[in-house]
């Protein structure tokens, strides 16, 4: 009978919204010294075009970042809202449409 294999299984690791705006700092100075280094007159057309190349991967790597940090922002401003609606809940209200309604007296 063949031995199996035994896999990693590797957990997938939320980073912060600190690391990603971090991240997304380095990629914009990334850009920001690729450009420069673009215009230097003393680089050889093939250097230029290198650098052309990598400011290009480097700017979608930025918009990559950029949505990915709006995506976190998104889902935090989420759990805050469901947070919300279910304290509300826990105080005794209900909740019809994302409005609290008081509970019926009686």
């Amino acid at each position: 009978m063949p031995r199996r294999i035994k896999r990693r299984r590797f957990e997938a690791v939320t980073p912060t919204l600190a690391e990603l705006q971090t991240k997304l700092e380095s990629v914009r100075r990334e850009v920001r010294n690729l450009t420069v280094m673009g215009m230097d007159p003393n680089q050889t057309a093939e250097q230029t075009a290198l650098i052309k190349d990598l400011e290009q991967s480097a700017r979608a790597e930025l918009r990559l970042r950029m949505m990915a940090l709006e995506y976190a922002q998104g889902e935090l401003r989420s759990r805050r809202r469901q947070r919300g609606q279910v304290r509300t809940l826990s105080a005794g209200s209900t909740i019809d449409s994302g409005k609290a309604l008081v509970p019926p007296m009686g």
